[in-house]
């Protein structure tokens, strides 16, 4: 009876383990049937699901003689934790794959284990992780689909992607691998504090509209103001104990300027059109704004150079960094919509004070050539050259300026150095197919303004001699404000090499955080926001440089 029950056992181990060697021996053959038809038909289809035609996917298979990777239970759970997590970084979880693997997994539980649907488990599961892991690492979001200009380059893969993948599936660590996958540092983790703050204000009911009517300021009343008050506590300009009141006071006028500083807005405290506009632009945009946003960081922040002059399009701002540390910040004016300044990443190589000013082609023709055709003195007047392209001088008496126009006119007209040269006595050039460069102006009243798209597209900067000063010193060489200063003054056309490049990033952001001021809600002076967010909620692609990188 005892070697029966013993054979009785054994036979039943066999057979479970032939069920099991035959259940893996069909799953096998299902997953090479996917992989090869993904691999020959590009974008394919399981369970309603789209697979991107690549082959970083079949590489992780094959690595693993196309058995199922999913059958360590802590690594399928730490794939759905993961997944749900991808929205507080501004992501999406329908992107990898949740609804069908939720479905799949009922079905699994309740014993439908069957080699088909196993297959298509395992093969959602590792596809939402390269999804995953690819957005975290690059954005979802292709920049140069968005902006032809961007040349940024793209982060760097160190190790191969398969095995990194197969290696964090096999060993239980899906979590500490996607971790490591997102940008570092404080900006990204305060933007995902900021869209986790705005998406419980949202789930709270928003903030309430401020109705329209007249200007609200200091000693206005009722139920407007309370309104008012109402709103800004929302957003925590305001205190509790300052909610209900129905009459605008010096406290209300403070929470209104807080406000407007944080909206890039006249701080004036008085609720005019455009304060009022942004007061009732809802919550629900405030966490678009600060979704796409994120994105822009997955874009860039994962190599930034430690030495680096970064400019804040949409901030108006320049901030240079030695050594990683912020070391000056200033002011800047940047393109008006309709000539923007481009996203884009180069190196300034020399300065040049006392530079001269050869007019842009679509500035001669559209502001100067037709003062020209009013006023012939206007050349004198303005300091003005006409040179061929060899540089020999022309003379402008012999032109008929009612003959040209900007497309036409074959000459060249440069300004020479002085007090009225629209680029000041100094500008930072960082030689681009753009002609787009830091520099100085003589228009300073404009550093004043709360919004500043003013410029054809280059960055006019607010205290150039100091940048010039920081820029000289840190490169080694002996060059003082003094010096600088000295060689304004006697005019004379200079360039100033520096011995290391310094890069600068020309970027564009409408939101960061800042300390004390909490989130700055700045105006998408060029409309970019609405592009980069339908493209975010749009469908998953995987760009062709990538590709290039991760399939070797």
């Amino acid at each position: 009876m005892k070697r029966l029950r013993i054979t009785t056992g054994l036979t039943l181990l066999m057979a479970l383990l032939f069920g099991v060697a035959v259940a893996q021996a069909e799953s096998a053959r299902f997953l090479k049937k996917h992989l090869a038809q993904i691999q020959q038909q590009g974008d394919y289809t399981i369970g309603g699901e789209v697979f991107i035609g690549h082959k970083l996917l079949y590489a992780i298979y094959s690595n693993n003689q196309f058995r199922l990777l999913w059958s360590r239970p802590g690594s399928v759970k730490q794939m759905f934790a993961a997944i749900r997590a991808s929205s507080l970084e501004g992501l999406t979880p329908a992107d990898y794959h949740l609804k069908q693997l939720q479905r799949l997994q009922e079905q699994r539980e309740s014993g439908m284990d069957y080699p088909t649907l196993l297959a298509n488990f395992d093969l959602l599961l590792t596809d939402a992780l390269i999804r995953l892991a690819y957005d975290k690492s690059y954005g979802k979001v292709d920049p140069r689909s968005l902006h032809s200009e961007w040349n940024l380059p793209e982060k760097t893969i160190r190790r191969d992607p398969a095995l990194v993948i197969e290696t964090a599936i096999v060993n239980g660590t899906v979590t500490e691998t996607l971790a490591a996958l997102s940008p570092k540092g404080h900006i990204y983790e305060d933007l995902k504090k900021a869209l986790a703050r705005y998406r419980l204000i949202v789930q709270q009911g928003g903030w309430p509209v401020v109705p329209p009517g007249p200007v609200l300021k200091v000693g206005a009343r009722g139920e407007r103001v309370r309104a008012l008050r109402e709103r800004l506590f929302c957003s925590g300009e305001l205190s509790v104990a300052d909610r209900d009141l129905s009459v605008f006071d010096a406290s209300l006028k403070q929470a209104v300027s807080r406000f407007q500083q944080r909206h890039y807005l006249e701080a004036d405290g008085v609720v005019g059109g455009q304060t009022l506009a942004e007061l009732n632009t809802t919550a629900e945009a405030k966490v678009d704004q600060i979704r796409v946003n994120l994105e822009r960081a997955r874009w860039i922040l994962h190599d930034i150079p430690p030495t680096v002059i970064l400019v804040d399009i949409a901030g108006y701002t320049l901030n240079y960094y030695l050594d990683t540390n912020l070391i000056w910040e200033t002011k800047v004016v940047v393109g008006q919509p309709y000539h923007m300044t481009p996203s884009f990443a180069a190196d300034i190589t020399y300065l040049v004070i006392n530079p001269t000013w050869t007019i842009p082609r679509s500035i001669l023709g559209r502001e100067i050539l037709p003062r020209l055709q009013k006023d012939s003195q206007y050349l004198g007047e303005h300091n003005l050259r006409v040179l061929d392209y060899k540089g020999n001088t022309i003379d402008a008496s012999a032109l008929k300026w009612q003959d040209y126009t900007g497309k036409t006119f074959p000459y060249l007209l440069r300004q020479e150095p002085g007090p009225e040269n629209p680029l000041g006595r100094i500008k930072f050039m960082f030689p681009n197919k753009h002609a787009i460069y830091l520099h100085d102006t003589p228009g300073r009243n404009l550093f004043s303004r709360d919004r500043r798209a003013f410029s054809h597209g280059c960055i006019r900067v607010n205290d150039p001699l100091t940048l010039g000063e920081l820029l000289l010193t840190n490169d080694g060489q002996e060059w003082d404000r003094q010096r600088i200063e000295e060689v304004v003054a006697g005019g004379k056309n200079t360039t100033v090499r520096l011995q290391t490049p310094v890069p600068v990033l020309l970027l564009y952001w409408t939101v960061n955080i800042t300390g004390g001021k909490g989130v700055l809600f700045k105006q998408d002076i060029y409309g970019r926001d609405k592009l980069l967010l339908e493209a975010l909620d749009g469908a998953f692609r995987i760009r062709k440089s990538v590709a290039r990188q991760i399939e070797g």
